[in-house]
């Protein structure tokens, strides 16, 4: 679709994909023009300059385990006993509301990628 888009505009593009992480680095360090899942972050400023209006926006997903899950309130948050782990991707710009999770004892385990990220937390749980 985004090939097709561009095309229309007579624009030639390619892509290509990589782990997130690299594909930031990249944008920033000027050897792309551009890479899919950027979100505003400070470090940002100055350097580059994301679209008025984003052509698609993200929700962060939690997973939780069907055989243990996770405590909720009456009005069905959920929340995580101090020592969760919770599997992150490297470098992803997360939400405020992700972010504060540390702060109630929560631990971030950093992975290349979602996939990966959900594997490591199955394997675990099945040791």
């Amino acid at each position: 679709m985004v090939l097709a888009d561009v095309k229309e505009m007579a624009v030639e593009a390619r892509l290509k994909v990589v782990p997130y992480s690299r594909c930031k680095y990249m944008v920033l360090s000027g050897q792309v023009g551009a890479c899919f899942n950027m979100s505003w972050q400070p470090e940002f400023q100055g350097k580059i300059k994301l679209a008025a209006r984003p052509i698609f926006k993200v929700s962060n997903d939690v997973f939780e385990s069907i055989k243990a899950p996770l405590p909720k309130t009456p009005d069905g948050q959920c929340i995580l006993p101090p020592g969760t782990i919770v599997g992150i991707t490297r470098d992803y710009e997360y939400s405020a509301q992700v972010m504060v999770l540390q702060t109630s004892g929560a631990v971030f385990e950093n992975s290349l990628s979602d996939s990966t990220s959900l594997q490591k937390r199955v394997h675990a749980e099945k040791l």
